[in-house]
């Protein structure tokens, strides 16, 4: 719980309580959450060098691992890099990699992170359907005619892509 107050303070852009947290971790190593912390940087530093930096680390794990895990392509999204996200899971799996650098961290490869309130730019996309057709979401959804509580609040008919989407082959993960 303490790497999603983390990342809910940071964001809420409540620089104090992400300094206040990050002091405790001092006595508690955030491996787990690396990556998160990565992007708390880039986000609180804004700026274009940051921004980059954080794509760049981002990149090199992707040709690194062939992965692209879904928390990583969210960040990316919501850093203002909705086709750099888009082009990594083009060219990589929307998963973990299945070495010993893959960590759990607080999403666990959920793929709930694809549906934070906060962090809706991944979403708004339209490529976002074949991101969840290939994580077998949109098989589910189509199937059961039980739609993700968003379906409504995306620029584009989001029912109609996933009819559209449904079929395409999944991702094979390497957990």
């Amino acid at each position: 719980m303490f790497t999603n107050l983390l990342r809910a303070k940071a964001l809420l852009e409540d620089w104090a309580g992400v300094d206040k947290l990050l002091e405790l971790s001092k006595e508690r190593p955030l491996r787990e959450f690396e990556d998160g912390l990565s992007f708390i940087r880039a986000k609180r530093d804004g700026s274009p060098e940051s921004i980059d930096k954080w794509l760049k680390e981002f990149e090199t794990r992707v040709e690194e691992t062939g992965c692209a895990d879904v928390a990583r392509l969210v960040y990316a999204a919501h850093l203002g890099l909705v086709d750099e996200a888009y082009a990594a899971v083009e060219r990589a799996s929307p998963g973990p990699d299945g070495s010993e650098h893959d960590v759990m961290g607080p999403d666990g490869y959920r793929t709930s992170m694809l549906f934070q309130v906060g962090l809706p730019e991944i979403r708004h996309d339209p490529r976002f359907v074949k991101l969840c057709a290939r994580l077998g979401l949109v098989e589910f959804w189509v199937s059961t005619d039980r739609w993700p509580d968003c379906t409504d609040d995306l620029p584009y008919d989001f029912k109609a892509a996933c009819r559209d989407a449904h079929g395409t082959p999944l991702d094979e993960f390497r957990f």
